[in-house]
């Protein structure tokens, strides 16, 4: 019976520890992101997840004036903007910048039926330079176009 109850106890714990770590759960804290001088409204809110400022891929992109292309069937997303092209996979640690494989910190996932992407990488893919405001919360970002 100790034993049964041990095993129902580790579990139960196990369960609620899994839970709190899931990617649907938002931060009270907004981060807010600026691009260029202007702030970028984001829905659902820009988030910390693991260390990484993770935004939705669709609203992200857009703001560049890259073209973005979703496969559900692969669950890959593509954005292309002049002369750069970049691909992620959901849930998958490689991404590819024309066609040169990168190792993500953080995968791209699904969350609130948004995709979300790692917004530092994205940006300096785009060739942008990333500042990151603890403080604050902001992550502030400039292009050099």
């Amino acid at each position: 019976m100790k034993k049964i109850i041990a095993v129902i106890t580790v579990l139960t714990l196990f369960f609620s520890v899994s839970s709190n770590t899931s990617a649907d759960v938002f931060d009270d804290s907004k981060v807010k992101v600026i691009l260029n001088g202007s702030e970028l409204d984001f829905d659902p809110n820009a988030i910390i997840q693991n260390g990484n400022t993770m935004v939705p891929f669709r609203q992200l992109f857009e703001a560049y004036g890259a073209k973005v292309t979703w496969n559900q069937k692969t669950k890959t997303i593509t954005a292309v903007k002049e002369d750069t092209t970049i691909r992620l996979t959901l849930d998958r640690f490689d991404a590819y910048v024309n066609n040169k494989k990168i190792k993500l910190t953080q995968t791209p996932y699904m969350a609130k039926n948004t995709s979300l992407v790692n917004l530092r990488f994205i940006s300096e893919a785009m060739d942008a330079k990333v500042n990151f405001d603890k403080i604050n919360l902001t992550v502030n970002i400039t292009t050099s176009k």
